[in-house]
């Protein structure tokens, strides 16, 4: 278990990200990011931004960052994160899962199921891209997302090569966690309740894991201190284990439809 027991504050302000002409995700010297509209499903469209590394080696990987929320995907915790995913040299699609429709309506934040789904597609599109067909994809979910994306990594276990969840979410049936493959990393608060969820559900995966408390945070990770804590584990997690040439570890069983 990853443990950070330094007190951080939680005030201060995000690390500044600089704008870009085309998406404001563009922090990283080298950066090419741009938007992207992909159809999940007939009339389900989600917006996302696709950030790509000019680097001579090529990006490490990809990390899809599942955003399920209300709230603008380009808010000051994702420009964090995904600023330290790309200092690190790790390509990223930071995805809206609703869409336009859905956020002035009622999101299906529950529905982890569909959510998954839309994950499971997003990961098919970035095969078909050029740019992104040869890296290995991570994928991040953060509180409601975080159900979502260890059921796509049950689906996708040849594609998905590693998985972060920050937060409390829902727990997959027993089926879905046997079936990931992907090595995962859940980042919790300290709280008591929270910390007995994280390692049941650690006992219930059969695939490498680690946990990793980061105190101060809240189940929306809300607070910069923790976020820029979060960010750091999340990012040494992916690069340590996505890079081009890095095999996938191959199920045992038979995956999820």
């Amino acid at each position: 278990m990853i443990t950070d027991h330094r007190p951080r504050s939680n005030g201060g302000s995000a690390p500044a990200l600089g704008a870009h002409r085309r998406s404001p995700l563009g922090a990283h010297r080298g950066a090419d990011a741009h938007e992207a509209t992909i159809e999940v499903a007939p009339g389900a469209v989600l917006c996302g931004d696709l950030t790509l590394l000019d680097q001579p080696a090529g990006p490490r990987g990809l990390v899809l960052v599942a955003h399920a929320s209300r709230l603008p995907r380009r808010d000051p915790r994702n420009r964090v994160v995904i600023a330290a995913l790309s200092r690190a040299g790790l390509a990223t699609l930071l995805l809206d899962l609703f869409t336009a429709h859905e956020k002035v309506g009622r999101p299906p934040a529950e529905d982890a199921e569909l959510l998954s789904q839309r994950i499971v597609a997003a990961t098919h599109w970035l095969r078909e891209q050029p740019e992104a067909e040869a890296l290995t994809v991570g994928c991040l979910g953060v509180s409601a997302s975080s159900s979502a994306v260890l059921l796509a990594a049950a689906r996708l276990p040849a594609h998905i090569g590693a998985v972060v969840c920050w937060g409390r979410g829902g727990e997959p049936a027993a089926a879905a966690l046997r079936a990931i493959v992907a090595p995962v990393l859940l980042i919790v608060d300290g709280h008591a309740e929270d910390l007995e969820h994280c390692f049941a559900l650690r006992e219930r995966l059969q695939c490498p894991t680690e946990v990793a408390v980061v105190p101060g945070a809240t189940h929306a990770f809300e607070h910069f201190g923790p976020v820029q804590r979060a960010a750091r584990l999340t990012t040494d997690w992916f690069t340590s284990h996505l890079s081009v040439a890095a095999p996938i570890p191959q199920p045992t069983g038979r995956p999820l439809a």
